[in-house]
């Protein structure tokens, strides 16, 4: 049994975990968001460490930041929901950006850009 626990433990050291990656920031990231994201009218979802291998777009409404009440982190609420950066992409030119690294962090497993397909439409080599 020991030795079924040291193996668990083991794998998760060694593969980190991908959910919620900047989902609660700090209060000046989720400014820096929110001014960004309150000028794009659409937004594409992917998590692509879970394996989406087509993202949803979804037009930007309202975008504002909540205090979590954790560890004084925030997060950024789009059309009153909150997202994690990490999986969120706005379009520039023919490209889908991704907002945390237009941010200038770098989320794990997530590409910097994606071709700007039509809606719904699978990315090119998922």
């Amino acid at each position: 049994m020991k030795v079924l626990f040291a193996m668990i433990a083991a794998v998760a050291a060694v593969f980190p975990a991908f959910a919620d990656q900047f989902a609660y920031v700090r209060p000046e990231m989720a400014r820096r968001a929110e001014a960004l994201l309150k000028n794009e009218s659409e937004m594409l979802q992917l998590c692509e460490p879970c394996g989406e291998s087509k993202g949803q777009v979804e037009k930007i409404l309202k975008v504002e930041t909540a205090d979590v009440n954790f560890e004084g982190n925030h997060e950024v609420r789009i059309n009153n929901k909150g997202v994690d950066l990490a999986y969120i992409f706005v379009k520039r030119g023919t490209k889908w950006k991704n907002v945390a690294v237009l941010l200038g962090v770098r989320p794990f497993a997530v590409s910097a850009e994606l071709p700007a397909n039509p809606p719904g439409q699978p990315l090119p080599g998922y």
